[in-house]
């Protein structure tokens, strides 16, 4: 046998560039295959996504839509449900789904389809979670529940509803000697101290006297409609339910129950009173809290909290930022006075400005009333 000669140098090149151009091509190939397999996810997630947009997107919000985009008139169009339960919008003898609506009977693209249908989707979403928050909080139970796990106060072997029957026999005692916060004696605290030098208050500080004003006029408004006691509350065990009630000792009508975790008030409509001692009582046991219930239950809530000074934290951020901003409002300005003077001041030239605007005379200058204002309390 012959020994076989060595390649040349310009064939072993050769051989290699063809290597290399096939891994190139084996590497192009698998990226081309990934990106159209990636492609094709992309659309089915999207055929997906919009299946599910055809089928539960109702005609009234895409047809308002096209009627501000686009010119449409609503009126001249009528829908109903399949039987698959999807929309059909009727155009004279021909009846769309809301996709064949836009790029068949409104010439649109379906780049352009997509984001109207993306956005009157989630607008439906959006208007669909607020009317169940509403539905809920017309069916909500009015009630306080307790976000800590942890009272203020502890009995060593004694029951939770043990533990709430002394808890109501402390506030009552506090009460009796005077400890329990009231409404107006203690707004004073409240009060900036008093210039002792002449004072020129700005602009934003006489704002600041009116909003203050009407914040004390509203305390003691609430002030006055609050009668009922923590000694007019008489407490009874359910030992089978494992819960306290407490009932108006004056009218026998139960008020409110104490679960342990909740306190769950027994009329929907809700009682600014009964509301007051219930407060008081879930503030002094746990102190932070969640509220649940209708709007003005809620608002009561803040009402009397703001009224009694509670030492009170509100699970939700909105109502306990509302919570501080009021109770701040009630911080009197230098000069009581000078806040009662430009909140009556202001609502006569307001009223006096619209007299003169319906007689074709020359409005008040709200300004003007309020220099007037100032100069008639520093006399």
């Amino acid at each position: 046998m012959g020994i076989t000669d060595p390649p040349s140098p310009n064939t072993t090149l050769y051989v290699w560039r063809r290597l290399k151009a096939k891994e190139q091509y084996n590497k192009s190939y698998v990226v081309q295959l990934f990106d159209t397999f990636q492609v094709r996810q992309q659309e089915q997630n999207e055929l997906g996504r919009f299946h599910t947009i055809r089928h539960n997107l109702k005609a009234e919000p895409l047809l308002s839509h096209l009627v501000i985009s686009h010119g449409l008139v609503s009126e001249q169009y009528r829908h109903f449900s399949a039987k698959d339960g999807s929309t059909r919008i009727r155009v004279g003898n021909r009846a769309y789904n809301v996709s064949d609506f836009c790029t068949q009977h409104m010439g649109l693209s379906w780049d352009e389809t997509k984001v109207i249908l993306k956005e009157t989707y989630s607008l439906q979403r959006r208007q669909l979670v607020q009317q169940q928050q509403a539905r809920q909080e017309q069916q909500a139970v009015n009630s306080i529940v307790f976000v800590s796990n942890r009272s203020a106060h502890r009995w060593r072997g004694v029951s939770p509803i043990e533990a709430s029957i002394r808890l109501l026999r402390h506030l009552q005692h506090k009460e009796q000697i005077g400890e329990v916060l009231m409404s107006l004696n203690e707004l004073e605290r409240y009060r900036s101290p008093e210039p002792k030098d002449n004072t020129i208050l700005a602009a934003h500080r006489e704002f600041s006297a009116v909003a203050s004003a009407k914040q004390i006029t509203k305390a003691r408004e609430i002030a006055a409609q609050l009668t009922l006691t923590m000694n007019d509350l008489v407490a009874s065990k359910n030992e089978a339910k494992q819960y306290v009630d407490f009932s108006d000792k004056n009218t026998g009508k139960k008020l409110f129950r104490d679960d342990g975790e909740k306190i769950v008030m027994y009329h929907r409509q809700a009682d600014i009173n009964h509301t007051a001692v219930a407060l008081t009582l879930a503030a002094e046991k746990f102190g932070v809290v969640k509220i649940i219930g209708t709007k003005e239950f809620k608002q009561q809530v803040l009402d009397v909290a703001v009224n009694k000074d509670l030492a009170i934290v509100f699970a939700d951020k909105k109502m306990e930022a509302e919570f501080i901003r009021r109770k701040q409002a009630l911080r009197l300005p230098p000069n009581t006075e000078l806040a009662n003077a430009l909140c009556a001041n202001k609502e006569k030239a307001q009223k006096e400005s619209r007299q003169r605007v319906g007689d074709g005379q020359q409005p008040f200058c709200i300004k003007e009333e309020r220099r007037k204002a100032v100069k008639m309390v520093s006399k």
